[in-house]
């Protein structure tokens, strides 16, 4: 098992502070897509992979669940496009 380390990260009620944070182990991911339909008839498929998880020192929200911090890479794919809308040239 990785060993978990210390890192500095924004605070999540005052991003202009920095607070400790550790960095946990992603141990699996079931990443899936979500599809949107929009009002012009397109539909994009949308899907967040993260990169990075730190659980914020010492801190948790007003449930007393601690406050995670995720990094992610956001990926977006046209799916489907009306004729009328796309491109002729």
């Amino acid at each position: 098992m990785e060993i978990w380390r210390r890192k500095q990260v924004p605070d999540p009620a005052d991003p202009g502070k920095m607070v400790d944070a550790l960095v946990i182990p992603i141990v699996e991911t079931q990443e899936k897509y979500s599809v949107i339909t929009l009002g012009d008839e397109v539909a994009i498929r949308t899907k967040m992979t993260p990169l990075e998880v730190c659980r914020v020192v010492d801190r948790w929200d007003a449930e007393g669940n601690p406050i995670y911090i995720v990094k992610s890479q956001n990926l977006i794919v046209v799916d489907s496009v009306p004729e009328a809308l796309r491109n002729k040239e």
